[in-house]
């Protein structure tokens, strides 16, 4: 709820019965020293991930597996998801059509490896306003489906300015695979630097 918070501070594992989900209001903080999986019990029984509501911005994933799931979708939330491995999720489009999901979001999502996800590894809708900080990540084949999806795949951003800089996305054997797109319906302001693509 939205008064708790909960913290992880050591190394464990949560396995999730499909179709199931956390949905945190309040603050969710994993810090492990090595590393926490989010997994599912039966990986062909995906659940749904973990949803971050708007009182979450003091939320922290730092060293998380995150996989077998659909996504780690943000709703007004600008957390941080730092140095985590997202992979074989397979995102429910309507929990969230990217590994992670941004509506209104401005997170800061660094030094992360995001790969073979089903469709894009960061996402918002084209007329929702997000702007994260995107940086220092390892991004490649996503977009398992092969569908007309790139990696990186944004609407507006608002007023604010999304950035995305310092990483390397890499398509693999996806020919339908892009790497960054924008179709804002509003205005988009965004600074692309340093990059390999």
């Amino acid at each position: 709820s939205q008064s708790d918070t909960v913290k992880i501070g050591s190394n464990g594992i949560f396995k999730f019965a499909g179709n199931t989900m956390i949905d945190i209001f309040g603050v969710f903080r994993v810090t492990p020293p090595d590393s926490f999986k989010i997994t599912a019990i039966d990986t062909n029984q995906k659940f749904l991930g973990l949803k971050f509501e708007e009182f979450s911005d003091n939320s922290i994933l730092k060293k998380v597996i995150m996989e077998y799931g659909n996504s780690i979708r943000l709703l007004d939330c600008d957390m941080t998801i730092d140095s985590c491995v997202i992979r074989y999720n397979t995102q429910n489009s309507s929990f969230g059509s990217g590994a992670i999901a941004l509506v209104r979001s401005n997170a800061v999502i660094s030094n992360n490896k995001i790969f073979r996800n089903r469709r894009a590894a960061i996402q918002s809708g084209a007329n929702i306003a997000s702007a994260p900080i995107i940086e220092f990540n390892h991004i490649y084949e996503n977009n398992v489906d092969n569908a007309n999806v790139p990696q990186i795949n944004f609407g507006q951003t608002g007023t604010d300015t999304i950035i995305i800089k310092n990483n390397v996305i890499t398509g693999g054997p996806f020919p339908m695979t892009g790497g960054i797109a924008f179709l804002a319906i509003g205005t988009a302001f965004v600074r692309i630097e340093d990059n390999v693509i």
